[in-house]
Protein backbone atom coordinates (compact mmCIF):
# COMPACT_ATOMS: atom_id res chain seq x y z
CA UNK A 1 0.00 0.00 0.00
CA UNK A 2 0.92 3.47 -0.58
CA UNK A 3 2.59 5.66 2.61
CA UNK A 4 -0.42 7.90 3.40
CA UNK A 5 2.56 10.20 4.51
CA UNK A 6 3.09 10.33 0.88
CA UNK A 7 0.14 11.39 -0.97
CA UNK A 8 0.55 13.82 -3.39
CA UNK A 9 -2.76 13.51 -4.89
CA UNK A 10 -6.10 12.33 -5.11
CA UNK A 11 -8.81 11.93 -7.55
CA UNK A 12 -11.65 9.65 -6.50
CA UNK A 13 -13.61 9.14 -3.04
CA UNK A 14 -15.96 6.12 -3.29
CA UNK A 15 -16.69 6.19 0.96
CA UNK A 16 -15.26 3.84 1.83
CA UNK A 17 -11.28 4.07 0.14
CA UNK A 18 -9.43 6.91 -1.78
CA UNK A 19 -7.91 6.99 -5.24
CA UNK A 20 -4.25 8.55 -4.40
CA UNK A 21 -0.81 8.95 -5.30
CA UNK A 22 1.98 8.18 -3.51
CA UNK A 23 5.12 6.22 -2.88
CA UNK A 24 4.92 2.41 -2.43
CA UNK A 25 7.43 1.80 0.07
CA UNK A 26 7.31 -2.03 -0.53
CA UNK A 27 7.01 -2.13 -4.33
CA UNK A 28 9.40 1.26 -4.14
CA UNK A 29 7.66 3.17 -6.72
CA UNK A 30 5.02 6.36 -7.00
CA UNK A 31 1.96 4.85 -8.11
CA UNK A 32 -1.64 5.24 -7.65
CA UNK A 33 -3.93 3.15 -5.41
CA UNK A 34 -7.24 3.43 -3.68
CA UNK A 35 -6.43 3.51 -0.43
CA UNK A 36 -9.07 2.56 3.04
CA UNK A 37 -10.17 5.82 4.64
CA UNK A 38 -9.17 4.03 7.84
CA UNK A 39 -5.74 4.04 7.10
CA UNK A 40 -6.11 7.81 6.45
CA UNK A 41 -7.31 8.51 9.32
CA UNK A 42 -5.01 6.74 11.02
CA UNK A 43 -2.03 8.12 9.47
CA UNK A 44 -3.40 11.69 10.77
CA UNK A 45 -4.35 12.30 6.78
CA UNK A 46 -8.06 13.39 7.15
CA UNK A 47 -7.35 15.97 4.92
CA UNK A 48 -7.35 14.15 1.92
CA UNK A 49 -10.54 13.37 2.33
CA UNK A 50 -13.62 15.20 0.70
CA UNK A 51 -15.13 16.14 3.79
CA UNK A 52 -12.01 17.33 5.46
CA UNK A 53 -11.15 15.45 8.52
CA UNK A 54 -7.94 16.38 9.88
Amino acid sequence: MIDPDTIEDADECDGESLHAYGYDREKGEWRWQWVPIEALLEAGRGDLLPWGQG
